[in-house]
């Protein structure tokens, strides 16, 4: 099993930030699916050019491991495509950043590598590039939605 975890900080506070974070899923999505994006950019050279791979999600309530704090539960699975891809299974959290002023947006994800010695080895090669790549970007598209919400 992999893991994938990505950060994004949101210029509001958390509690503004949790109370609008499935609203902010829905916006992106526009319906059940939702197109995540694979970012091409090269190092630090930012192109903005990116694969979009649609993708069947749920969403849902969950606590974390204290049992204490909810977190949004959000479940993709690839419609098509010429790949093989994983099912996801993630959690979105919202944290006070230091400042108590802004917040971060953790998702942190798992997926089993489709397919069996090969998807492994794709997945070691490149393949978790590409899951924490598309991870990174979905944070900072969740991220600057929220905010667009609250203005």
């Amino acid at each position: 099993m992999a893991e994938i975890i990505a950060e994004e900080h949101v210029q509001c506070t958390a509690a503004d930030a949790g109370a609008l974070l499935e609203r902010a899923i829905g916006v992106l999505a526009g319906g059940p699916s939702l197109p995540l994006r694979i970012p091409l950019d090269a190092g630090t050279v930012r192109t903005g050019a990116a694969l979009e791979q649609t993708v069947r999600f749920t969403v849902g309530r969950v606590k974390d491991a204290s049992g204490l704090n909810d977190l949004v539960a959000i479940t993709f699975e690839p419609e098509g495509g010429l790949v093989p891809l994983p099912v996801v299974h993630a959690t979105l959290a919202v944290d006070p950043d230091v400042d108590g002023e802004t917040s971060v947006l953790s998702l942190t994800g798992s997926y089993d590598p489709p397919g069996s010695l090969l998807g492994k080895a794709f997945d070691e090669s490149v393949g978790f590039w590409i899951a924490r790549a598309t991870a990174h970007d979905l944070a900072r598209r969740l991220a600057r939605t929220i905010e667009a919400i609250r203005r």
